[in-house]
C-alpha cells in the first residue's frame, strides 16, 4: 500500500461542478463589532414667544391692488351675446381659397444620366 501511494500524484480529480452560492447568505453582514452608539444631548426649550419678522397686512388700502377689502357685487356686469340663425349662415357664402400652383412631374437624376 505504501507502495502505490507513492506512486499517486496527487488526491482525487474533483470537478467544480457542484452548485454553490454566488452570494454571501447575508450582503450586509458586518464582522466588526459595532460602536457604541452616540448619546443625544437633549434640546433645550426656549420660552421666548413666537415674534414674526415683518407685520401682518391689513386688508384694502391697496395692499392687494385695490382701494376696499373686496370688490363690491354687482348683478350682472356682462351683456349676453345674440346668437345667429341657421338660416343667415347660409346666406353668407363660405370663403374658399384659390388653389396655389401645382408642381410639374420632375424626371429622376437617374434616368437623366440614362439618356446622356
Amino acid at each position: 500500500i505504501v507502495a502505490h501511494k507513492s506512486m499517486l500524484k496527487g488526491g482525487a480529480f474533483r470537478l467544480n461542478l457542484h452548485p454553490v452560492e454566488c452570494f454571501d447568505s447575508n450582503p450586509y453582514k458586518f464582522d466588526k463589532p459595532l460602536p457604541p452608539p452616540k448619546k443625544t444631548e437633549e434640546k433645550k426649550h426656549i420660552n421666548v414667544p413666537f415674534k414674526p419678522s415683518s407685520p401682518s397686512k391689513k386688508t384694502g388700502g391697496m395692499k392687494a391692488g385695490t382701494f376696499d377689502s373686496y370688490p363690491t357685487y354687482s348683478a350682472e356686469p356682462y351683456g349676453t351675446k345674440k346668437t345667429k340663425s341657421a338660416m343667415m349662415n347660409k346666406e353668407v357664402q363660405i370663403f374658399h381659397p384659390s388653389p396655389g400652383p401645382k408642381s410639374t412631374p420632375v424626371k429622376s437624376i437617374i434616368s437623366l444620366n440614362v439618356n446622356k
